[in-house]
């Protein structure tokens, strides 16, 4: 579905800036492409506005029109700048992945099969695993190791899981982050993730460090 740059400045004015912030200049580029993006500024802040593909999975679930990234451009930061990411739906309306209660919600649609276990897992990794360094869900821990050198001491984690237990859905996984160094290389930190969908209440989640600062 294509996203027209009016409705991504739209999109922003409803879900990103503030009720008294007032956009006073705006350029945008890719409009009537799969992925316009909107660079605005308020007398507080600058923002860049972007329709991305690629990234979750969850742009393929039936309710979601597009995955928009919102990236603070006015500002020099130590390490990439803060970021957030949102779900439009078809009707306007906004999934902010760093809103917990908002995520939790959408545990039902997990249980619906609306939106697979992988791609819910990845609106977790996105949204509550703090940082904006790039991240990625450990679906395939030997596909993983494979990517870094052989003699990287990367901690040992399990697949992605899935089990039904008395009626609540238990999802298990890892998650690993590049965070860069001062050296320009970056390291790894690698989460291990223990999510609880139940039938009629919203999903709950707990995460566990596995390993910080891994040199790859």
């Amino acid at each position: 579905m294509t996203i027209g740059a009016d409705r991504l400045v739209e999109f922003a004015r409803r879900h990103v800036l503030r009720d008294d912030e007032t956009i006073e200049w705006m350029k945008a580029v890719g409009d009537g492409t799969d992925t316009p993006v909107v660079a605005l500024s308020t007398a507080e802040r600058g923002l860049s506005v972007r329709v991305v593909r690629g990234l979750l999975q969850a742009e393929r679930a039936s309710f979601v029109a597009a995955v928009v990234a919102v990236t603070r451009e006015d500002e020099d930061f130590d390490g990439p700048p803060p970021r957030e990411y949102l779900l439009m739906r078809h009707d306007g309306t906004a999934v902010r992945l760093a809103d917990a209660g908002a995520v939790a919600a959408l545990g039902e649609r997990v249980r619906s099969g609306d939106l697979p276990p992988a791609a819910y897992a990845e609106l977790l990794v996105h949204g509550q695993w703090p940082g904006s360094w790039a991240k990625e869900v450990v679906g395939d821990p030997v596909a993983w190791r494979r990517r870094y050198p052989a003699g990287a001491p990367l901690p040992d984690v399990e697949p992605l899981s899935v089990r039904l237990t008395g009626g609540t859905m238990t999802l298990t996984f890892a998650a690993a982050r590049q965070v860069p160094d001062l050296s320009g290389r970056f390291t790894l930190d690698v989460s291990a993730w223990s999510v609880s969908v139940p039938p009629d209440a919203p999903a709950t989640w707990q995460v566990r460090t596995v390993a910080e600062s891994v040199p790859v």
